[in-house]
């Protein structure tokens, strides 16, 4: 039984397209590592970012705090400070 059209050719076709974006994402020319210091933090437009984490020693404490804001909430909250003047 196959899902609706997904095809045999598109299955292939969708897995030969996948493994040449993972080896794109593999190429350390579009990749950037960042060592955060303690008290750092990093900001992003998730949607924009395709984004992970690499290896790293266990032995070492580690504290990772996501913190997520709806892009039309940032943009109202702008607009009423601005109008706060």
């Amino acid at each position: 039984m196959e899902a609706p059209g997904a095809g045999v050719a598109d299955v292939d076709a969708f897995y030969r397209a996948y493994r040449a974006f993972c080896r794109m994402l593999a190429h350390p020319a579009v990749a950037l590592d960042v060592r955060l210091a303690s008290g750092e933090l990093v900001v992003f437009d998730n949607r924009r970012v395709l984004h992970g984490r690499s290896g790293y020693d266990p032995t070492e404490h580690r504290h990772l705090q996501g913190c997520y804001a709806d892009t039309d909430a940032v943009r109202s909250a702008v607009r009423l400070a601005e109008a706060a003047g």
